[in-house]
This record gives structure tokens, sequence and C-alpha cells, in this order.
């Protein structure tokens, strides 16, 4: 237990909130209606959660398809960027310039920073887009998780929250 100034609580005080903290639980689970409230509880919330978790998963499926794309338009261009880099490179030993010199020196906005750029770039949006799809695998396991349970649970008569006399 941490307060809000971030100091530990005294023995005594955390001692007190324990014992509290464990008679609610204890309270709760010996209510008889306790299934019917986690009953009633689950096929309330179950349809927002798959909803979510569908959302979820055509998300990150997107957002990988996204990476992807970035990843091949990143090794084109790194390809392009190097030729261009071998082609100054053909020039300046035909002529010394030094625009040539810029364009290859390995300083901000000059070719050769580019492919640095772009060799770093591609590798990170495939891992990344790796992690996204097992994202989305991962919210596809849990919406099939929960249809699963759902067609199990019986489709009788819906609990009651009150006990009848």
């Amino acid at each position: 237990m941490t307060p809000a100034a971030d100091h530990p609580p005294s023995q005594k005080t955390a001692a007190v909130l324990t014992a509290v903290l464990r008679a609610c639980a204890e309270h709760v689970a010996q209510r008889a209606g306790l299934p019917a409230i986690l009953e009633a509880s689950r096929q309330r919330d179950t349809p927002g959660l798959l909803r979510f978790l569908t959302w979820s998963a055509s998300y990150h499926q997107a957002e990988a398809a996204r990476l992807e794309r970035e990843a091949r338009t990143a090794l084109t261009a790194r390809k392009a960027t190097e030729a261009a880099w071998r082609t100054v490179a053909r020039w300046l030993t035909l002529c010394l310039h030094p625009v040539l010199l810029l364009m290859l020196a390995d300083r901000p906005d000059s070719l050769t920073q580019e492919i640095r750029g772009l060799q770093w770039w591609a590798p990170y949006c495939v891992d990344a887009a790796a992690e996204e799809r097992e994202r989305a695998r991962h919210a596809h396991a849990e919406a099939d998780s929960l249809r699963t349970q759902q067609r199990r649970r019986p489709r009788g008569r819906r609990p009651t929250l009150v006990d009848t006399p």
C-alpha cells in the first residue's frame, strides 16, 4: 500500500486496511447471488469487449500493413539513394567539385546520412509490423475465446440479481 504522499503507511494503518479489505472480499464471496451477479456482468460486458477486440485486431492489422508498405518504400528509396551516391562518386572522380564533396560527406542532409537512416528504418518497420501482427493475432484469439465461452453458456432464463422469496 502506498498513499498519495508516496510514503508507506504505518503498520497499524496497513493492518486495519488489510483487515477491512479481507472482510469485504469474504462478504462478497459469501453472497448467494454472486454467481448470478458475475454472469450478468459477463453478459453485459462481453458484447462491448468483443467490439473492442474486433476493432483492435483490425487496427493492428492495418498498422502492420502500413508498416510493411513503409519498409518496402524504404528499401526502394535506399536502393535509389545508393545509386545516386555511386553516381555522385563517379562524377567526383571526373571533376573535383565542393558540392559533390558535400553530397558524399558524412553530414546532415547528405546522401550518406540518408542511406544510413534508410538502412535503419526498413528493418525497424519490418520488426514493428511483426509486433503489430502479433497484437492482432492476440486480439483475434481473445475474441474467439470470448465467442466460444458465449456459445458454451446455456441460453435459458437470465439469472436474477435479487433472490426471490
